[in-house]
């Protein structure tokens, strides 16, 4: 992708593209070879659907980044053996992560908790950078750093509100 001078930023991970695709079956398949299985359906009108993932892997760590074009419903149920932090670059979507509900945006985020059932509605013109965080080497490095033994999962807030100070230079 070419960026003139003045024009939007380039799309981010636009070297790691590892596919792009207006079938949602295709979608559906190769999101949950780097993530779950899960439900994918398209709400709405289906002219704007256009999957794009852009991944980067390590070992405990990939960034992602995920975009459909169209508004979708997602999901997975429980994630199981990850974490996902996901930050909105354009658009909003719906976040419910256990009992807790939101709408993300520029100055919102999310963490999916593994062991929390996780239901998603992305909004058309949602695209968004998605940390996926494994598991057990985290809860591994977790314990290694506290010198004991984690007494139960790890569960964050799903709520991630950019505009606290303290925030805003992690983003």
């Amino acid at each position: 992708m070419h960026v003139e001078a003045g024009s939007s930023p380039a799309v981010p991970l636009s070297s790691h593209v590892l596919f792009q695709s207006d079938d949602l079956d295709c979608a559906r398949e190769r999101v949950a070879q780097k993530f779950c299985r899960h439900r994918l359906d398209i709400i709405g009108d289906k002219r704007f659907f256009r999957a794009v993932h852009h991944h980067l892997p390590g070992d405990m760590i990939s960034l992602n980044y995920i975009s459909y074009g169209a508004d979708v419903l997602i999901d997975p149920g429980e994630l199981g053996d990850f974490y996902l932090i996901q930050m909105p670059v354009a658009g909003t979507a719906t976040i419910r992560n256990g009992h807790k509900e939101f709408l993300t945006g520029r100055s919102t985020a999310s963490i999916l908790n593994a062991d929390l059932a996780t239901r998603m509605r992305w909004w058309q013109g949602c695209a968004q950078i998605l940390i996926q965080i494994r598991k057990a080497p985290f809860l591994d490095f977790a314990e290694r750093v506290l010198d004991r033994e984690l007494p139960g999962p790890v569960i964050f807030d799903p709520l991630v509100d950019f505009s606290r100070p303290e925030m805003q230079s992690w983003r």
